[in-house]
């Protein structure tokens, strides 16, 4: 008998500009998130977590976002930074400044106060998209479609590659 392999329907799902889907913000146990209309509220002291995925190695990324202090003593200094799979980290920058990641990212800590002070702190408009330069805010859209079995798709190291359309 021999060995019979089969390829089943393909999911692809395509992002628009903004790579940051505010509704899976979560906080590090440290603090609260809540999701508020086109972003989030933030109660706690440092950062909290913004997961991203698929993020191009060498490819620069701009985070562009506006926060507002709704409470705490001491005023809020937001700034970013990513956090790699291997556990280590890029340095910190502010909103609208650009990173380039050298390995693959895990996430973004995005920090309200580089103290330990318990802020509570609403950030909207949150966006992060590949560039230098920080573009009008438009919110994440994702889209997912199931193609048909259309076989093993290939591609080479030189960019040739199969393609199939669709309609």
């Amino acid at each position: 008998t021999g060995t019979k392999s089969t390829i089943s329907a393909s999911r692809l799902k395509s992002v628009g500009k903004n790579l940051v889907n505010y509704k899976n913000i979560t906080d590090r146990g440290a603090g609260s998130v809540t999701i508020i209309e086109n972003g989030i509220e933030y109660e706690g002291n440092y950062y909290f977590f913004v997961p991203v995925s698929n993020l191009k190695i060498g490819q620069p990324y701009v985070l562009s976002f506006t926060a507002e202090q709704i409470s705490g003593g001491v005023a809020i200094s937001p700034r970013w930074r990513f956090v790699y799979t291997d556990g280590t980290y890029s340095s910190q920058t502010v909103p609208g400044d650009t990173i380039t990641p050298s390995k693959a990212v895990q996430r973004i800590w995005l920090y309200s106060s580089p103290s330990g002070d318990v802020l509570k702190t609403r950030y909207t408009d949150i966006q992060l998209e590949p560039g230098s330069t920080a573009t009008p805010y438009e919110p994440y859209t994702e889209s997912t479609q199931y193609l048909p079995n259309v076989g093993e798709l290939r591609s080479l190291p030189n960019g040739v590659r199969d393609e199939i359309r669709i309609g």
